[in-house]
């Protein structure tokens, strides 16, 4: 811990300059507006749920689910590397039946494997026409915390980048000072008359 400190923060050596502070405060700069950033990104988060699930309610109202038969059989189902069926969805050709009875017919996504003659859940609009699924809790979740945690990301790789040119100018002022300064010295270490 003594350790980091000291990184973070120069000493009272006659070697530190007034840049080596500046570095520091700047790092420190740096850290406490990562630190605010958090309950920023939350609220992003936060409020990108809100809207989401406000999304989804509307959209459970305004759709229904209709049972529709397969009229072709879906593409064959793919195994993973393990053996395992990935879920991958193909648009298959489906007929459903309206509430007055009418039938249509449309592409819609069907999991791979699926012969012609089974029946899946579509949702439709008010018009009979195939949509997706409304907005669910879970996607909602999962949205906001991508948005929370994407900002922060982004927020902090901003910050960094301000620290990492600060840091190469910083390094080119202290390069330069101390070419200064040796310029300065060096004649009397070498022993050469200035």
């Amino acid at each position: 811990m003594k350790r980091l400190v000291r990184r973070l923060w120069p000493g009272r050596g006659a070697l530190v300059r007034r840049v080596d502070r500046a570095e520091a405060v700047l790092r420190l700069v740096v850290l406490v507006a990562a630190i605010v950033l958090v309950p920023i990104a939350l609220t992003l988060g936060s409020e990108t749920y809100a809207g989401q699930v406000h999304a989804g309610e509307e959209q459970r109202q305004a759709r229904h689910q209709v049972a529709a038969t397969l009229l072709q059989d879906a593409p064959g189902a793919s195994m993973g590397a393990g053996g395992e069926s990935p879920g991958n969805r193909s648009g298959v050709r489906v007929r459903w039946t309206l509430a007055d009875g009418a039938e249509r017919t449309g592409t819609v996504p069907a999991a791979d494997g699926l012969h012609a003659g089974a029946t899946i859940t579509i949702w439709l609009d008010e018009a009979g026409d195939p949509v997706t699924e409304p907005v669910s809790l879970d996607r909602a979740a999962a949205g906001a915390i991508a948005v929370a945690f994407g900002s922060w990301i982004v927020g902090v790789g901003l910050l960094v980048a301000l620290l990492v040119v600060a840091h190469i100018m910083m390094n080119r002022r202290r390069s330069e000072a101390w070419r200064r300064e040796w310029a300065r010295v060096e004649p009397n270490w070498s022993r050469r008359p200035i």
